[in-house]
């Protein structure tokens, strides 16, 4: 897992990679990872995808480090705490 994480955060995951859903024991998948460094591909499609901690999508965690697709538009996926993606983008002022 390691090795995947490291890959994400450095955007030299393989091209044909598919297995965003891996996670550790808290449910933090290869796809959060990537989310937060900025480097999922521009036809990602798991934004819902959710950690096992707080339920924080891949978009979640996308929108609060800056990094999401242009095209996106899923804002009402929601988190444990019942934050849609758009509130998160709203308090860091990314909304589109």
């Amino acid at each position: 897992m390691n090795r995947l994480y490291a890959q994400a955060r450095s955007g030299t995951l393989p091209d044909d990679f598919d297995d965003w859903a891996l996670c550790d024991a808290h449910g933090w998948t290869v796809a959060h990872e990537a989310a937060r460094f900025g480097h999922l591909p521009p036809d990602f499609d798991q934004w819902e995808l959710a950690d096992g901690y707080k339920g924080r999508t891949v978009a979640h965690v996308a929108v609060r480090w800056g990094t999401l697709t242009p095209d996106f538009d899923q804002w009402g996926l929601v988190d444990n705490d019942g934050d849609p993606v758009a509130h998160v983008a709203a308090r860091w002022g990314c909304l589109p």
